[in-house]
């Protein structure tokens, strides 16, 4: 079970059964019970870790093709930090997900990938690698057209633009605009009722 709590951005790893200690009054709990085929697939990724009592503890390694790409930290089943290895001109950089704010396809191979501190770095990593690195604890695809997605903590809402279109309201404001289709406005308004509850 991932918990992620909106409000500090801290991320836990639990196990199922304490589903019950994030319940409040009024929630309602989906339950699949679809059953799963006994299947096997044969990659090139590895993880390595430890649990602790039942909970992440201490660093993981995701590699690919033998290099890591991956390195968290973990704390009590708490994400600590979250580094992805990217790919730029200048070499190689570890950048850590807490900063990166938008992920943005680059042509057919390259990503752009901008940071809260409002720089930007240019990547031959393809999209699908560097978003499968991130994680989906913190980031949303927010416009599946052009496949960009963002880091929840970096969606503000939905304002109008000079025309009167809706647009997504984003921090750090990117140079760029999205323009929300129907599932990207249903999302934002699903992660602003859950603001508000964490509110209450």
């Amino acid at each position: 079970l991932m918990v992620l709590h909106r409000q500090t951005g801290v991320i836990e790893d639990k196990i199922f059964h304490d589903v019950t200690d994030y319940l409040r009054p009024g929630d309602v709990l989906v339950i699949n019970d679809s059953k799963v085929i006994p299947a096997r697939i044969y990659g090139k990724k590895v993880r390595e870790g430890n649990y602790k009592d039942g909970v992440k503890e201490g660093k993981y390694q995701y590699f690919e093709n033998g290099e890591c790409t991956v390195d968290e930290s973990w704390q009590k089943g708490i994400l600590a930090d979250r580094k992805i290895l990217l790919h730029t001109a200048s070499g190689t950089k570890w950048q850590s997900v807490f900063g990166i704010a938008y992920i943005v396809p680059k042509g057919t191979n390259g990503t752009l990938v901008y940071l809260n501190d409002e720089s930007k770095l240019t990547c031959s990593d393809s999209p699908d690698a560097i978003n499968e690195r991130v994680g989906h604890e913190q980031f949303v695809m927010i416009d599946r057209k052009s496949r960009v997605m963002a880091n929840t903590g970096s969606i503000v809402g939905i304002k109008k633009d000079a025309d009167g279109r809706d647009i997504l309201d984003l921090s750090p404001k990117p140079p760029f605009t999205i323009f929300p289709d129907e599932e990207c406005i249903k999302m934002i308004r699903s992660l602003q009722r859950v603001d508000q509850l964490d509110e209450e």
